[in-house]
């Protein structure tokens, strides 16, 4: 796209796992600098810069608050699935299969969502986030795992779960036991299950519960 000082914001390539938000520091809060072909470069002030936006299902890496006060972080959750699709849910495809009133629909959301952020400002809200740093954090499959494996009110012999969770997620197989033990108190985090941990004989157990029901005994 065209850098200009009229630009608002700069859609930025679908972002992978891993990528530090740190490579970004520069372009966030520096001048910009645009090369035109046959004219040289020119420098838009930082005032006038656009701003960088990003598209992922992963978390840009790094914390702290020289991380922080650099983003906004916007969480969608999933809605759509392979068997609950858009043109199952509206009977005709996004946009191109659009009438005259779907877009009018469409642009009143997009005026009303404008209004609401002139007039309030940003409106924080991290629902979302732990299921992000999990998905960060975890190896590829490690979710679906222990969405089949995980169950609460059953106490469950840690030795299984793990070797379990080993057959179905092979890269688990490089990690120590301490370290699978952590990302599935993540997994608990992002579920809002307390983790209890227990002992019986030679083996060592846990028993997972909803923080409702927890906090209702």
């Amino acid at each position: 796209m065209v850098i200009s000082q009229s630009t608002c914001s700069r859609p930025n390539a679908y972002v992978k796992k891993g990528i530090d938000f740190e490579n970004f520091f520069s372009l966030i809060t520096s001048d910009t600098i645009k090369e035109v072909k046959y004219r040289g470069k020119e420098v838009i002030p930082f005032e006038d810069s656009a701003k960088l936006l990003f598209t992922s299902n992963y978390l840009l890496k790094g914390q702290g608050h020289s991380h922080d006060r650099r983003r906004i972080e916007v969480f969608i959750s999933n809605f759509f699935s392979e068997e609950f699709s858009i043109l199952k849910t509206f009977k005709h495809r996004l946009f191109d299969d659009w009438s005259k009133m779907e877009y009018n629909r469409f642009y009143n959301t997009m005026i009303k969502a404008t209004q609401l952020y002139l007039a309030n400002g940003i409106i924080e809200n991290n629902y979302g986030r732990e299921y992000f740093l999990l998905l960060n954090s975890s190896p590829e499959g490690f979710l679906d795992a222990c969405d089949e494996l995980l169950k609460t009110g059953e106490k469950m012999l840690v030795n299984n779960v793990h070797q379990l969770l080993k057959e179905r997620v092979p890269e688990l197989k490089a990690h120590a036991r301490k370290s699978i033990t952590i990302l599935i108190m993540k997994y608990c985090n992002y579920k809002q299950w307390s983790y209890t941990k227990g002992h019986s004989g030679s083996s060592d157990n846990f028993i997972l519960e909803r923080k409702d029901k927890v906090s209702a005994k």
